[in-house]
């Protein structure tokens, strides 16, 4: 719905093509409904953006979109909607694309995305010192948005009604998306709401929806919804909240509550950009703040909504091992054969080739220690898997289902494997391990640790990795051995993967002698140390039917 916005249309406008959006234009329809603007958009502004757009422009004299909106959507041929109550809304690259998904996963889905504002504050409070049109035009300038939609989260901020971030409630949702049918239960918007803007009609539409029995939240994580500034009713010089309360006081019979409970779950499906993960490490710290002012469990009385359930047949690959061990080698061995390893990081200071992590699976394992009292140097006795951390799994792995085989590699998921293993059935495992005087001297070189500590930690880690070869049936292999033998193991683990490229050790191409720095010098190990590297040693030679050859170190 648009409203007086020649400027910010078309911009709008462009984040809804199907270039933009990475869809099938036969997908979805737009409709673009002028609400008696003084200077409305026009058609032909537009049909330049894309024909397929659709076009309705209503008379003056109705202040609220409410009608606006529902006569759009009267208008609308597809079975599922998706409201945008604010023309001036630019979306990210993945709103539609996960919508859709989420249309197809769930029976009864209320989508909804992130809301922000286009720069360093939210706009209540950035127009009245100064921001205005010309220097939103000149941020939008300061980033390739066109190309890249996920660089708007760069020159934004959270929006008031999204101010505890996407892993807590939402107050609203500007871009919001479910199926027709449970928007003609709801009997679309309120048209009683006719103030300016519509006041909180569309706060009252996303709390009716969820109300809805049976329905489904479904937050698209990594995507969003960008105010651009035009002098709007909540945003602009003049802030009418009060009046708007009132209003919805009047119509409802109760104060608005902003977080009525009980507060539904929110599954989450999307992706996770080089932009959003400073926001969505934000929003784990939010949420924690959040949360803690609330007695009891929110949640309680939440109804179980009906899903559909996702492909379990795709097989997932998980390489356990201490830090500096060779995890990205073998890591590495196993994506050149055809593990998917979506995208990780393929180059680093200390790491040539890079460590193969996904930044999103770190940052989950990260945190997760870190709720526990601990971190990767530090490792916590055990930690615990929260819903948020749960429902950021879940997303990782949606985004690999339908692939024959996909797999990770993080050296914390010793300690955090609990949580995948009671959601992943297909799952089959790999560890690596590595003379401890070698590890303790390349952490000493990459981040200064003596190696007392050194030795410490590679025993913290190796105890976890003991526990997990003693509950699962895991290949084993030794890194400090040639490069040579590690192809011919590492052939091995490859057909006993059964992964889609069966090399053999000759055509393995990954590993070279240049990834193996800090050979062992003959130090005395500690005992515990000691007593722990004999026994994988000893478990490493059984792993595969050609013996591994474990160099006797003075100690053994």
């Amino acid at each position: 719905m648009t409203y007086n916005m020649r400027r910010e249309a078309p911009r709008t406008l462009y984040t809804l093509t199907p270039s933009y959006q990475g869809v099938s234009g036969d997908l979805f329809e737009v409709i673009v409904v002028d609400n008696g603007s003084q200077f409305p958009v026009g058609q032909h502004a537009v049909e330049s953006v894309d024909s397929g757009f659709r076009y309705v422009e209503l008379p003056p004299g109705n202040p609220s979109p409410a009608a606006a909106l529902n006569h759009g959507v009267a208008l609308s041929r597809a079975p599922a909607v998706a409201l945008l109550i604010d023309g001036a809304r630019m979306l990210s690259p993945g709103v539609i694309r996960y919508a859709l998904q989420a249309l197809r996963v769930h029976v009864r889905p209320v989508i909804s995305t992130l809301g922000c504002h286009l720069g360093a504050k939210p706009q209540q409070q950035s127009v009245a010192d100064g921001y205005d049109a010309a220097a939103e035009d000149a941020l939008l300038e300061s980033v390739p948005w066109q190309r890249n939609g996920y660089r708007l989260f760069d020159i934004s901020c959270l929006a008031e009604s999204s101010k505890h971030g996407v892993l807590s409630p939402l107050v609203e949702s500007n871009a919001l998306v479910m199926p027709r049918q449970l928007f003609d239960e709801l009997g679309g918007l309120d048209e009683r709401f006719t103030s300016p803007g519509g006041g909180l009609v569309n706060l009252d539409f996303y709390q009716r929806a969820l109300a809805l029995p049976d329905v489904q939240l479904v937050t698209l994580l990594g995507e969003a919804s960008f105010h651009q500034v035009h002098g709007g009713v909540s945003t602009g010089t003049e802030n009418r909240w009060r009046e708007m309360c009132d209003e919805y006081q009047r119509i409802r019979g109760m104060v608005f509550d902003p977080y009525p409970r009980p507060w539904p779950r929110s599954d989450y499906l999307g992706q996770l950009s080089r932009s959003y993960l400073p926001w969505l490490k934000r929003a784990l710290v939010l949420r924690r703040r959040f949360y803690a002012g609330f007695e009891g469990n929110p949640h309680v009385g939440e109804h179980a909504p009906s899903r559909k359930s996702f492909d379990q047949a795709t097989r997932t690959v998980v390489v356990l091992g201490m830090h500096r061990s060779g995890t990205s080698l073998l890591t590495g061995t196993l994506q050149e054969a055809g593990l998917n390893l979506g995208n990780v990081v393929h180059a680093a200071p200390h790491n040539r080739k890079g460590n193969r992590e996904s930044i999103a699976i770190r940052t989950l394992h990260e945190d997760l220690l870190q709720r526990s009292g601990g971190s990767w140097h530090q490792p916590p006795d055990s930690v615990e898997w929260s819903p948020v951390h749960q429902a950021m799994r879940d997303l990782i792995i949606a985004q690999f289902q339908g692939q024959s085989v996909w797999g990770f590699k993080d050296p914390r998921t010793v300690f955090c494997f609990e949580g995948w293993l009671e959601v992943l059935p297909q799952i089959q495992v790999v560890a690596i391990v590595r003379h401890p005087e070698s590890v303790a001297r390349s952490l000493q070189a990459r981040d200064g640790f003596s190696l007392d500590q050194g030795f410490d930690l590679w025993l913290r880690y190796n105890l976890r990795l003991k526990f997990w070869l003693e509950q699962l049936p895991v290949p084993l292999l030794y890194f400090d051995e040639n490069l040579s033998t590690f192809r011919v193991h590492a052939a091995s683990l490859i057909e006993h993967l059964k992964l889609p490229r069966q090399l053999s050790a000759d055509d393995l191409k990954f590993g070279e002698a240049s990834l193996q720095h800090q050979a062992p010098r003959g130090l005395t190990l500690p005992t515990a140390v000691r007593d722990l590297f004999e026994a994988l040693c000893a478990r490493s030679v059984s792993s595969f039917p050609t013996p591994l050859k474990i160099p006797k170190s003075p100690d053994l």
